[in-house]
């Protein structure tokens, strides 16, 4: 394909949509970038740098470091590779729930968050699905009657709880597609008997979003009522990608090509078709929201390979008639949140049971 140099083109909109700022900071730009254009509109940027957002967090600056660091230092080279790509695909079936998902590092999970922030924890099951119940010490009166519903990872179960002074119930699913949803259904079934769907919310992050929204669409085909919100934190998904996926490629220190969960990502098989009356493996599938859908709380990060996933959810479930918040915050990779130490963790969550306190009954 013929290339068109077009770092002079670039040049000049600058020169002309900003001159002033231009000239009176020319450190604006550090480093202009040289840039190809093939025929087909792809980008070929070079020599640029990209400093670490000056708004993020000290705690969030030092982890994205640590964390892109153990990613780069961990790739295979040479033969070692397509090895290595089969084992991330291993892995991502077999991931513990609180550790890892898809074979991408979620952060420390369980034990971190809980030298962080004291629950009281229940392990036991629910319509046959096991489940980790983490139930903060001093629940108000209004949330005393309120259940929420966790799907992915027991980290950010706890810091919920313990931000939003509330209980949580991490759901324990199957890996399997549909059987994850059904697992999910089973407990919500059980829930019902003790609770109001008006007083039920479900939230996840990566995989378990796509899991909280599909199943949340599933339900009326169960003869389920809808809970009352949902938690939509970085909603992964492979079929319908989006920008994102490809400009935050490097940028992303769990998705990006070069970590384990990229090397499994390029060597799984392709997914079966989805059988009619099952739940869309993602919600962007879905050719209509149902009427009624829950309110949503949506959550990225500007380094994040599914910022536009998200972006392109907030706006389908707007579409719709949905209430649906979207919040980005600035330099967070995907799933960040899972990060308990972190003030952006603990501010998103904050943010979230927020957003659950004024849909869900008390």
């Amino acid at each position: 394909m013929k290339r068109r140099n077009i770092a002079a083109l670039i040049g000049l909109v600058v020169m002309s949509c900003g001159f002033g700022a231009v000239a009176s900071a020319p450190t604006a730009f550090p480093l202009m970038p040289t840039v190809a254009l093939d025929s087909d509109g792809t980008l070929y940027w070079n020599q640029r740098s990209f400093p670490l957002p000056v708004l993020e967090s000290a705690e969030a600056r030092k982890r994205y470091v640590e964390l892109l660091n153990r990613a780069l230092a961990s790739q295979p080279s040479g033969a070692d590779r397509e090895a290595a790509a089969r084992q991330a695909a291993q892995a991502a079936q077999s991931a513990a729930r609180g550790t890892q998902n898809a074979g991408m590092n979620l952060g420390l999970g369980k034990q971190a968050a809980l030298k962080i922030y004291s629950v009281d924890i229940e392990e036991t099951e629910m319509g046959g699905v096991r489940v980790s119940v983490y139930t903060a010490r001093d629940i108000p009166p209004r949330n005393r009657k309120r259940i929420v519903m966790e799907f992915e990872s027991d980290g950010e179960a706890i810091v919920l709880a313990a931000v939003g002074k509330m209980k949580v119930v991490s759901v324990h699913y199957a890996g399997a597609y549909l059987k994850s949803n059904t697992d999910i259904a089973a407990v919500y079934r059980t829930l019902l008997k003790s609770y109001k769907p008006s007083q039920i919310a479900m939230f996840g992050i990566s995989g378990g979003c796509q899991l909280a929204a599909n199943t949340a669409a599933w339900l009326p085909t169960q003869n389920l009522p809808f809970p009352a919100a949902l938690g939509l934190l970085s909603c992964a998904g492979g079929a319908s990608p989006g920008d994102a996926r490809n400009t935050m490629n490097g940028f992303d220190p769990q998705l990006s090509d070069f970590t384990p969960f990229g090397a499994g990502r390029r060597s799984r098989p392709a997914q079966a078709p989805v059988k009619a009356g099952d739940p869309e493996r993602e919600i962007l599938n879905v050719s209509m929201i149902p009427k009624g859908f829950p309110p949503s709380y949506l959550l990225t990060g500007t380094r994040d390979m599914c910022l536009s996933e998200t972006a392109l959810l907030h706006r389908k479930l707007r579409d719709a008639g949905v209430d649906a918040d979207l919040n980005i915050f600035e330099g967070m990779w995907h799933a960040f949140n899972i990060e308990p130490d972190l003030p952006e963790t603990k501010a998103a969550l904050a943010d979230l049971a927020r957003f659950l306190d004024r849909h869900m009954a008390s």
